[in-house]
C-alpha cells in the first residue's frame, strides 16, 4: 500500500529540488511552489507525521488565499485526510465537504480532483460513524 521509505525519500528529494529551483527563479509565491509544499505535506502524512502535516497544509491554504488562488480542493482533501488520521473526523468532514464543493465547482463532477474529495469525505464520514451522509 505505502511506498518503501527509500521511494518516499527519493520523491521528497525530487520535490524539494523542484521547489528550490522554482523558488530561486520565480519567488516563494509562485503557484508551483505552493503545489510542491502540498506534495511534501502529503509525503509527510504517508510517513505518519500527521500533526506536523496539519500545520503544513494550513500554511499551504493560507498561501493560496494570499495568492488569490481559489483551487484549493486538493489541499483541503489532504488536510481532511490528515485530520481524520489524527482522530478528528468532525473537522475532517467539514473540510471534506468544502473540498468537494470546490472540486465540483472548478473541475466538474467527474474529475480526479472531485473523486479524491469524495474519497476523503467518505473516509472521514466512516470514521465518524456517519454511513448515511
Amino acid at each position: 500500500m505505502h511506498a518503501a521509505n527509500s521511494e518516499w525519500d527519493e520523491a521528497e528529494r525530487c520535490i524539494e529540488q523542484a521547489r528550490d529551483s522554482w523558488q530561486t527563479r520565480f519567488g516563494p509565491t509562485y503557484s508551483h511552489i505552493i503545489d510542491t509544499r502540498s506534495d511534501l505535506a502529503w509525503i509527510h502524512l504517508q510517513r505518519g507525521q500527521g500533526e506536523h502535516v496539519i500545520a503544513e497544509l494550513r500554511d499551504v491554504l493560507q498561501a493560496r488565499a494570499d495568492a488569490h488562488d481559489a483551487d484549493t480542493a486538493v489541499d483541503q482533501s489532504r488536510l481532511s485526510e490528515a485530520l481524520r488520521q489524527q482522530g478528528r473526523p468532525a473537522e475532517a468532514i467539514d473540510l471534506g465537504r468544502e473540498a468537494l464543493a470546490n472540486a465540483t465547482s472548478l473541475h466538474g463532477a467527474w474529475s480526479d480532483v472531485t473523486a479524491t474529495a469524495h474519497r476523503c469525505l467518505g473516509l472521514a464520514m466512516a470514521a465518524n460513524g456517519d454511513a448515511d451522509g
